[in-house]
């Protein structure tokens, strides 16, 4: 539109045969237009403001103002106390979670939103439901704030106007949202068998690294579908796809030759991109630059890759086990220090580079730690009692300190953590956390249960340098320190943060269903969480209520913790 405009006037008449003619025309400034700029707040379960620095607009609902065109306007977000901001949202999605948000007012109106929540609620829940059932949700959480969801599903579902087609037994859904929680992209992976995300983790530019297991020929995205040998019946997969839109970068096959299904672990990275796998697997592995052969056809052993991230390269590779040994990876860190910490459960005499490790109970837990640079192995720890015992989750905070969740069978009532013994009333499956130093010497350690099975699924680092932790428990009651956490159904979730120095919760929380839920997955920035987790008829996700579609369903949370 022109920023000005000419009005021309025209008088014609005939006074005493005298002819008048119209005066030069007039130039009239009528300076820019305006637009209209509205903002919509969603507090949430907690509240806050916006105000911007022109136009007068200062609301904690929905207010609006007309702002000249060419304009540049600045928002600017404030939590009320006990609540946090969360991120912008329409045609301010670009500027995250930043507090201030500034814009340019051209050509057409401006719809600006943005969420606030309380802490400890969920500032915003994504449901991901079918007439089928949809399992095993993984998420990651990147340094924006912006989350990634992956997700199997075993008929049609529809998230955000966006309908999931069901091919195989089990398909992979992939959804991209931003930090206020919209959908930026989806992608579906899909084949004629079964397919199953293990981990998920994302670079510091915001690209998403997936890995996980497929039954048959699948198309990723890529040039062509990855090939699934005949003979095989689950092979291993790692795929990269954009932060921005989505698309594959890359995709690489990891084919275990063998009759039975190989186990699943998890995925990390370090602070170059590059990649980390481990996984289990029964017979032979070929990661199509040679095989690793087991010593030990039909009992587990691990394999431990460090993949190249620009293209999906191995860099090295290395088998993790012995004869017997029915060792699983359950988790995977890399750390700085250029080191990389994986941890699971053995069966029998296992050896992981060091001396070997023989279980005291009918499985014991293990952390490995190797070097990132050449995969060299550097320490162990085996970890459990006379039950069985598994550490389920790694995590590594800022000063060093590695972070341990083990599921511990409680015999006599006795647990113990690297040989420390640890109190508690609990006579079922415990969840204990501890944490060891550069030297894998303890720092502290704690006990977590009842009377029934309650067992921890991950952890996850704080910026305040806590430790968050996800499970789920089976007892009526589960005590946090002083918050005691009651069961609404047959196993609910729980969420605590631990303290570094102590491992004392500064805060827990439950997430209740009227039946059984699981607790699968969590990543953290700053200090928020990203939960996943699925659920089968009603959940209640920290103050959010779901109504399950099909026989389960998934769910992705954000959580905002409040200061320590």
């Amino acid at each position: 539109m022109s920023a000005r405009m000419h009005a021309h006037l025209v008088f014609v008449s005939f006074v005493a045969g005298c002819q008048f003619q119209r005066p030069p025309d007039v130039e009239v400034d009528s300076g820019p237009p305006t637009q209209e700029v509205t903002v919509t707040v969603d507090v949430g379960t907690g509240g806050g403001s916006i105000k911007s620095d022109i136009g007068d607009l200062d609301c904690g609902a929905t207010c609006s103002a007309q702002v000249r065109e060419g304009t540049v306007i600045t928002l600017t977000a404030t939590p009320a106390s006990g609540s946090t901001f969360i991120g912008w949202r329409r045609d301010a999605a670009t500027c995250g979670t930043e507090s201030t948000c500034s814009l340019t007012v051209s050509g057409s109106p401006l719809r600006v939103g943005a969420r606030f929540a309380q802490h400890g609620t969920a500032a915003w829940v994504a449901q991901f439901g079918g007439p089928g059932s949809e399992r095993d949700i993984r998420v990651t959480r990147g340094r924006d704030g912006t989350s990634t969801a992956a997700f199997g599903y075993s008929d049609s579902i529809t998230f955000d106007g966006t309908t999931f087609p069901h091919v195989g037994d089990l398909d992979l859904g992939l959804v991209h949202l931003s930090a206020a929680g919209d959908t930026l992209w989806t992608r579906t992976i899909a084949g004629a068998g079964p397919h199953y995300p293990a981990g998920i983790a994302v670079t510091q530019t915001g690209d998403v690294v997936l890995f996980g297991a497929y039954g048959s020929m699948t198309d990723f995205g890529g040039p062509g579908p990855l090939p699934f040998p005949a003979g095989d019946t689950k092979d291993f997969f790692v795929a990269k796809f954009a932060g921005t839109t989505g698309a594959l970068l890359w995709q690489k096959a990891i084919h275990a030759d063998d009759n039975d299904d190989p186990g699943v672990g998890d995925v990390t990275l370090d602070e170059a991109g590059d990649v980390y796998i481990a996984g289990a697997f029964n017979t032979s592995i070929d990661f199509g630059d040679g095989s690793i052969a087991s010593t030990t056809p039909g009992d587990n052993e691990v394999f431990l890759a460090k993949l190249d991230g620009t293209d999906g390269a191995v860099v090295w590779l290395k088998r993790l086990g012995g004869p017997g040994s029915a060792i699983y990876a359950e988790d995977v860190v890399a750390a700085r220090g250029d080191v990389l910490h994986v941890v699971g459960n053995f069966g029998a005499s296992c050896n992981i580079g060091g001396s070997a490790m023989v279980p005291v109970g009918g499985r014991d837990g293990f952390i490995g730690t190797f070097s990132s640079v050449t995969g060299q192995y550097l320490r162990q720890r085996q970890l459990g009692g006379t039950g069985d015992d598994t550490v389920t989750a790694v995590a590594v905070d800022i000063n060093g300190l590695t972070y341990l969740a083990m599921s511990s069978e409680a015999v006599a009532g006795g647990v113990s953590f690297a040989g420390q013994s640890l109190s508690g009333a609990g006579t079922g499956g415990e969840t204990v956390v501890g944490a060891l130093d550069s030297l894998n010497m303890v720092r502290w350690a704690q006990r977590f249960g009842g009377s029934g099975s309650d067992v921890p699924t991950r952890l996850a680092t704080l910026a305040d340098g806590s430790v968050a932790l996800l499970g789920s428990f089976t007892s009526p009651t589960i005590a946090f320190g002083d918050t005691v956490l009651t069961n609404s159904g047959s196993m609910n979730t729980f969420l605590a943060r631990l303290s570094p120095g102590t491992g004392a919760t500064t805060w827990a929380a439950a997430i209740r269903s009227n039946l059984a839920e699981t607790a699968d997955s969590l990543a953290a920035t700053g200090n928020s969480l990203t939960v996943g987790g699925g659920f089968s008829t009603q959940v209640n996700v920290l103050g959010a209520p779901l109504v399950g579609v099909g026989r389960s369903d998934a769910f992705a949370a954000d959580v905002p913790l409040p200061p320590p």
